[in-house]
């Protein structure tokens, strides 16, 4: 860690292009997961351990100040995780083998807040229409089922949000 801490902190001081970091895996993360991600996948807060499959956050790993410039300014890793990508990992958890319920419902409580603020609009954030089509809705049956399937009454952003497509 200390060696690739020299590195960055000398990539800091240079122009270089950051797309690499971008293509290729170069940022080093030694906790909560990793090793080694693209900035996409960086964060510079932590989001919770439930995202720790999807996401790796440069903060725990590189908590001094120093390095936060070079991942924000540099390498342009954003500072909170966007709420298209939590979007995504909603829609690869209704497509993917069930997970335990808790972390599941772990996930949405942090997940269904920030996507409720994000489309609140009456013109919800391009990315928002195309993966509202993948996704599907945590029933207290334990599984995922399509929005036609479910009737939501207690959770204004689903039934919103599935308006046009619920019954």
């Amino acid at each position: 860690e200390a060696l690739v801490v020299r590195i960055y902190r000398r990539l800091q001081t240079l122009e270089f292009d950051a797309g690499i970091f971008r293509a290729e895996p170069l940022i080093f993360l030694s906790r909560p997961s990793g090793p080694w991600r693209r900035t996409e996948q960086v964060f510079w807060h932590d989001a919770g351990d439930v995202f720790d499959k999807y996401f790796g956050y440069a903060k725990l790993t590189y908590g001094n100040d120093e390095l936060h410039g070079f991942f924000s300014n540099k390498l342009g890793v954003n500072e909170e995780v966007p709420e298209q990508k939590l979007a995504e990992v909603w829609a690869q958890m209704s497509g993917a083998d069930a997970l335990a319920p808790d972390v599941l419902e772990k996930r949405f409580s942090m997940i269904l807040p920030k996507l409720a603020v994000a489309t609140e609009t009456s013109e919800p954030p391009d990315w928002w229409p195309p993966l509202r089509g993948q996704l599907k809705v945590w029933t207290t049956a334990n599984r995922f089922e399509t929005p036609s399937n479910v009737f939501a009454p207690d959770d204004t952003f689903a039934e919103e949000g599935f308006a046009k497509t619920a019954h």
